[in-house]
């Protein structure tokens, strides 16, 4: 009885630390380690065969974190964020978020509408999409 016990407490153990947040708390959480400058924390989070979209066309991995790194995030604030599951793999954050950032030296701000999808594999949430649409 005793050998089970310690069995199963390895085991929830286990999956319980593999990634114990949500799909939502996890995009809170790039969120911060994208202003921090935590870039290969932040990259850790994205799936190897991630997608973005954005107005400028489709974009991998690579692509959008040499991206990021050019960016110097000042500020945010996240709004109206939902969870939507897709299934129990798949779920869907969408929210708003107004933003500053220094961007080739020069300030920007910017209101955006978010989508971001993520998909657990094994017992790990991982952004495998991400869209961005300027707020009117």
């Amino acid at each position: 009885m005793r050998t089970i016990l310690i069995a199963a407490a390895v085991i929830g153990a286990t999956s319980a630390s593999a990634n114990p947040m949500s799909p939502a708390q996890l995009e809170v959480k790039t969120w911060q380690l994208f202003k921090a400058g935590q870039l290969a924390q932040f990259q850790a989070l994205f799936s190897k065969d991630y997608v973005g979209l954005y107005s400028r066309g489709p974009r991998d991995l690579t692509k959008d974190m040499r991206d990021v790194h050019r960016v110097a995030l000042r500020d945010y604030r996240l709004s109206a964020m939902k969870s939507h599951a897709i299934d129990p793999d798949d779920v869907l954050v969408t929210y708003e978020v107004d933003l500053h950032a220094i961007v080739a030296n020069k300030p920007i701000h910017d209101n955006l509408w978010v989508a971001s999808l993520w998909h657990r594999d094994h017992r790990r949430w991982l952004t495998a999409y991400h869209t961005e649409i300027r707020a009117k």
